[in-house]
């Protein structure tokens, strides 16, 4: 459990991290821990469609 826990953990605290910083890396980095992503191909097309779909509520500096 105590794993489990620390993997959800890992992925908020990196979620929060690129939300604050405007950091594709660290963004990419929790959806490459996401048991829910299963194919790493995926994890840039899914950000990409991410950033897309809420592009009206982040801040500039995630598209320069």
């Amino acid at each position: 459990v105590h794993s489990l826990v620390q993997r959800w953990a890992t992925i908020h605290e990196l979620s929060i991290q690129a939300a604050m910083n405007c950091d594709r890396d660290a963004a990419r980095h929790a959806l490459f821990l996401d048991p829910h992503v299963r194919d790493l191909y995926d994890i840039e097309p899914l950000l990409e469609d991410i950033l897309a779909a809420t592009r009206q509520w982040l801040p500039a500096k995630w598209f320069a």
